[in-house]
């Protein structure tokens, strides 16, 4: 928490909830100049943050990225079936996965602001609000 906040002063006020896994957390709503619209976006990239010493983005394999996905589902309204899961496969296929250890807030944002501009660089055909939801994707 306290990475955040300096970014939201609010943020120990927000309501804590505590997930099944036992663990504590907050929900911070995004700013109403930042939200989309409500339709399906493609997503260039998926990636998991934690808390570190210093801040760091790591490659890692879609297995494992997939692995960990499924470790957060704690809560999904319906059984996965296996025409379920193979959508899933096929859906990341295209997506590239990163670790990305935090140790400083603004540190964070300029290396997903890199990792944007060399995605929007290397793929033309990519569309803007592709590139904006890979900000916006930690």
């Amino acid at each position: 928490m306290d990475l955040l906040a300096d970014a939201y002063p609010g943020l120990r006020d927000l309501h804590a909830h505590e997930r099944q896994d036992g663990r504590v957390v907050r929900y911070v709503p995004p700013p109403q100049a930042s939200r989309l619209p409500d339709a399906p976006l493609p997503v260039g990239a998926v990636i998991f943050p934690k808390v570190g010493d210093k801040t760091a983005l790591r490659p890692l394999s879609r297995i494992e990225a997939l692995q960990r996905m499924l470790e957060e589902c704690l809560v999904v309204p319906e059984r996965l079936s296996e025409v379920k899961v193979r959508r899933l496969v096929r859906w990341m296929r295209g997506l590239r996965c990163y670790e990305m250890s935090l140790g400083s807030l603004p540190e964070a944002i300029a290396l997903l602001e890199g990792l944007n501009a060399a995605e929007a660089s290397a793929s033309p055909e990519r569309s803007p609000s592709t590139r904006r939801q890979m900000g916006n994707a930690a």
